[in-house]
């Protein structure tokens, strides 16, 4: 059992040191590149997997590449679709103007029982976008999860074999980092704890991660001067978890959702607090939900509806004055599972 002084004291200091890392996007006045503007709104948008109640929509291979959640207004990510048709589980992240994916085919594994773990990555200030193949990372994991820091695209924890018996597999402690301006992949701070499908967020008080990590007492750790530091337990117990840093109450918080059951952590407050009010969608806990911003309203969609036996194609909003959650349907918005989700500056997408 971890010593409740060995997660309260160390919290104390990360809420009292913890800073807040900037982004230059305004200054990039290279020959080929776009000048870009400063933006204070960001655009949760929704990568890969699989829009399976769409079946009988004509889907363009942009459609079936990204879904911006925006319920307030019409976006597209004018941008190449993916290099692969359906990825399933990719990993996604924005760092630094680049946008990373890797992805492990499944049914190549299932066949042939050998690894095709592929990433690529696309500079989005520049004026002729292309996807660029990348080293893939020294070790190849499934169900990893991923995020991003700086320049450095990170993939975190996952486990060596799938199996379809979850409980039959094993995660890992590696932490993987590839810098997205010198090209080179390194290992990083490892886990206290072996994890796979987990979720980690890059906060202002830290890099955060969650998950059923395989012992200790903690299902959460914050990363501090390369060391990993326990928080306190959180309220539910999170399956296949989607996290997000959000903005609740004028505080940005580290938020979880796994199925129906939504909670923050509190940095102010040093806790865990659940939102009681209950989610219009009845997400299953197995499946791949998102959480998010987009332009200032907290938003959750993806997942799969266990009410209609399908994706859900709907975006839930936050009402903080209510304290409820609000449905719509978005616009050109379309909902999948097993995906991954980013955080993107609003000027990088077409709005209207």
């Amino acid at each position: 059992m971890t010593n409740m002084k060995a997660i309260l004291f160390p919290l104390l200091a990360v809420v009292l040191i913890g800073t807040t890392m900037s982004k230059d996007l305004c200054c990039k006045t290279r020959a080929g590149r776009i000048p870009r503007r400063e933006v204070d709104q960001s655009v949760t948008v929704m990568v890969g997997g699989w829009p399976e109640s769409f079946s009988e929509k004509e889907l363009s291979m942009d459609t079936i590449s990204y879904s911006v959640v925006s319920p307030v207004k019409t976006c597209i990510l004018d941008i190449p679709p993916l290099p692969k048709e359906m990825m399933w589980k990719p990993l996604a992240q924005f760092a630094s103007g680049h946008l990373m994916v890797c992805y492990m085919d499944y049914e190549t594994y299932l066949v042939h029982q050998s690894k095709d773990y592929q990433c690529w990555s696309m500079d989005l200030d520049l004026n002729s976008k292309e996807w660029n193949p990348v080293q893939p990372p020294p070790h190849k994991l499934w169900y990893s999860a991923s995020v991003a820091k700086g320049d450095k695209f990170m993939i975190v924890g996952g486990s060596r074999e799938v199996n379809e018996e979850v409980s039959k597999m094993s995660g890992t402690t590696l932490v993987q980092e590839y810098d997205v301006r010198s090209s080179i992949w390194s290992l990083g701070p490892k886990l206290p704890f072996p994890l796979f499908e987990g979720c980690a967020v890059n906060t202002d008080r830290g890099i955060v991660v969650l998950g059923d990590f395989e012992g200790g007492a903690a299902n959460s750790y914050i990363l501090v001067d390369g060391e990993w530091i326990p928080l306190p337990l959180s309220i539910y117990s999170h399956t296949k978890p989607a996290c997000a840093q959000v903005n609740m109450r004028n505080e940005n918080v580290f938020m979880a959702l796994s199925g129906e059951n939504v909670e923050y952590f509190s940095f102010q407050e040093k806790m865990w607090i659940k939102i009681p009010s209950p989610l219009n969608v009845a997400r299953s806990k197995y499946s791949t939900s998102t959480v998010g911003m987009s332009f200032g309203k907290l938003v959750i969609s993806g997942g799969f509806d266990m009410d209609i036996g399908e994706v859900s194609d709907k975006i839930e909003i936050w009402d903080e004055l209510g304290s409820s959650w609000k449905t719509s349907l978005g616009r050109k918005f379309s909902g999948r599972n097993n995906h991954a989700y980013i955080s993107l500056p609003s000027d990088y997408l077409f709005c209207t």
